[in-house]
């Protein structure tokens, strides 16, 4: 019995980068060659700002799962709208994997507002308020959730070799339990 085709939605700031068309490419062909459907976010709106939304939220809806560019984007979190459709998918009980995420949280966050990562804790930053260090890549709401990579080629990977079961579910105890003693 062959293996149903896994749509998977392609979160991240990459529509906004000039390289988007090679990306897009190079993507789609590693996706391809393992059985998975890109899903790209619509980037330019057809009926008003409105219809990018929900466009987007509706691919989110149709996708089996998520992966995303979480790279630090203007600044030392991810891009806001790329959290917002993590949080959607982690919402509709979707398996969301994360890319670009090197670096522990607290020491990109330093280095942004040009403080010493390894100074005495809690860091706060220049708006006055602590930095959390828990020893993860992303804040808690992104690391515990979302099973973060190295490379988009990896999570993709990751999604080819596992079956979209109970043991991908995000909030499975079994799950958590495992992420959790990494």
């Amino acid at each position: 019995m062959s293996r149903p085709n896994i749509q998977v939605y392609v979160a991240g700031p990459d529509v906004f980068a000039a390289h988007w068309d090679t990306f897009r490419q190079e993507i789609s062909q590693y996706a391809v060659e393992r059985g998975i459907t890109p899903i790209f976010p619509k980037s330019q709106p057809d009926d008003g700002l409105a219809d990018i939304y929900r466009c987007n939220t509706r691919l989110i809806r149709q996708a089996d799962a998520v992966i995303a560019n979480l790279q630090c984007f203007r600044g030392s979190e991810p891009d806001s709208g790329t959290v917002f459709e993590v949080g959607f998918a982690v919402a509709l009980g979707r398996p969301v994997w994360g890319f670009n995420a090197a670096g522990l949280y607290h020491e990109k966050v330093a280095e942004h507002y040009g403080l010493s990562p390894d100074r005495a804790f809690p860091i706060t930053c220049k708006a006055g308020y602590a930095v959390e260090s828990f020893g993860q890549d992303l804040n808690l709401m992104l690391a515990i959730p979302v099973r973060l990579r190295a490379t988009w080629q990896e999570a993709l990977d990751e999604i080819h070799s596992a079956e979209l079961s109970q043991d991908a579910k995000p909030y499975s105890q079994e799950w958590l339990g495992r992420k959790n003693s990494r």
